[in-house]
């Protein structure tokens, strides 16, 4: 009995051992599906979280857009309401975003240096056009039309800038351009300008070729700097009774043709220069240079170049303990002064337009102010004022169109413009030159 008691007691502890072992296999079983479903829960609330802000952000940008589109029912009366202060559509920034609506605006295209070592002249001009759009439109545009500029970057590349033309051309029905930059890119759209596809209203570059009398789709303004350089090279001579004279440019085309001007001035007085220095004027690299014309021991350097190498070769001067030099530049040294202003280092400069800071023409003053309305951040200068003041030749001969205002149109009215008065400024236009106004040089203190 008592083998028999023992041996189901064994029996019993076995099947209950077999039991609690079964038990103990299936809780941790228990224990892991439960985690991975609460990880699945976790993962799908993630999902569902992140489709929520996908919507909502959808949501925002779509208002956005629609706040902006002058193409939509809202646009255009945000547009209205606003007129125009200043919140232009960001879509003119790239090609395949350019939106233009001939039946409300009169569109004026633009290929510029909007990015790269050139960009604050491209953005100069750029703000200068608009500011003087943006007053027009204020007070109700021209023919119950908006102005408009839009502007495609080139990168200062003619390849890139005769690309943009004929895109906006083909693509935008865009046949006016006002503010192209860079006598290349200018010049390898000038076939088109030949053939009067467009119309070239005031560029930024300088070519005797542009200057011809047969071109009759252009409008000169500023980039004929051969009169600046005899006025500052008589100035240099005859008033500052200085012989003792540096050159320094840059090594392009355009500032080629600067330094063969000045040589040709500074023949007239019998005096070749002590020194005639060039840059790279893509790495901007001065160092080599400057030390070549320091050596020379000049009383004064002619700065035939834009300011911020001018800016550099004025420092490193500095640096070498060389104080008692003067330094004058053309009017593409504008912001020179500006920059050096806190050093206390004097710069004059040559310019066909008068002092944007100080003269009292009507036209200055509503320059001053636009600018300081429109884009604050940026100080009133030359380069902006003289693109105001074209902006508003153009949009002068744009309001004396009876009728369709075409490039035709606006051009005759501009070569009809005798001793018309702009806010002060004459605008006489030369025929021969193709230019809207006398290239009168004064120089202003930076």
């Amino acid at each position: 009995m008592l083998k028999q008691f023992k041996a189901g007691f064994a029996c019993l502890l076995l099947l209950v051992g077999v039991m609690a072992l079964k038990g103990e296999g299936k809780a941790p079983k228990t224990v892991e599906m439960a985690a991975k479903q609460k990880k699945v829960g976790k993962e799908a609330e993630k999902e569902k979280k992140k489709e929520e802000k996908k919507k909502e952000l959808a949501k925002k940008l779509d208002i956005k857009i629609k706040k902006v589109d002058p193409l939509t029912a809202q646009g255009k009366q945000a547009q209205k309401k606003k007129k125009l202060e200043g919140k232009e559509p960001e879509y003119d920034k790239h090609v395949n975003r350019v939106r233009v609506d001939h039946r409300h605006e009169i569109v004026f295209g633009q290929s510029a240096f909007i990015s790269g070592g050139f960009k604050i002249y491209g953005q100069i001009i750029q703000n200068a056009i608009k500011a003087r759009f943006l007053r027009v439109n204020s007070e109700g545009g021209v023919q119950g039309k908006m102005v408009r500029l839009v502007t495609l970057d080139d990168l200062g590349e003619p390849v890139a800038a005769k690309k943009n033309v004929e895109i906006m051309m083909k693509k935008h029905n865009i046949d006016m351009f006002l503010g192209n930059m860079g006598t290349r890119s200018i010049l390898a759209v000038k076939p088109l300008i030949e053939k009067g596809e467009i119309a070239m209203l005031f560029p930024w570059g300088g070519e005797e070729q542009l200057r011809s009398a047969d071109l009759k789709y252009i409008v000169n303004g500023l980039g004929f700097v051969e009169p600046q350089i005899d006025y500052v090279v008589d100035h240099v001579v005859e008033t500052l009774r200085i012989n003792k004279i540096a050159l320094f440019h840059a090594d392009g085309d355009f500032g080629k043709q600067n330094a063969k001007f000045a040589l040709s001035a500074l023949a007239k007085h019998d005096i070749t220069p002590v020194s005639v220095g060039s840059y790279n004027r893509f790495t901007m690299n001065i160092v080599k240079t400057a030390d070549q014309i320091i050596k020379s021991d000049p009383k004064i350097v002619l700065c035939l170049a834009t300011s911020m190498p001018t800016v550099k070769l004025i420092n490193h001067f500095y640096e070498s303990g060389y104080y008692g030099t003067k330094f004058l530049g053309i009017d593409s040294t504008f912001l020179v002064g500006e920059i050096l202003k806190s050093r206390g280092i004097p710069f004059n400069y040559a310019s066909y337009v008068p002092d944007p800071l100080k003269a009292e023409y009507q036209i200055v003053k509503e320059y001053r102010h636009d600018i300081k309305r429109f884009f604050p951040n940026e100080c009133p200068n030359i380069l902006g004022l003289a693109y105001y003041l074209h902006a508003a030749i153009v949009i002068e001969a744009a309001q004396q169109v009876d009728g369709l205002i075409t490039k035709e149109a606006i051009i005759e009215k501009i070569e009809k413009m005798q001793k018309k008065d702009i806010g002060g400024f004459l605008v006489n236009f030369d025929p021969k030159t193709r230019h809207a106004y006398p290239l009168q040089t004064t120089l202003i203190k930076g």
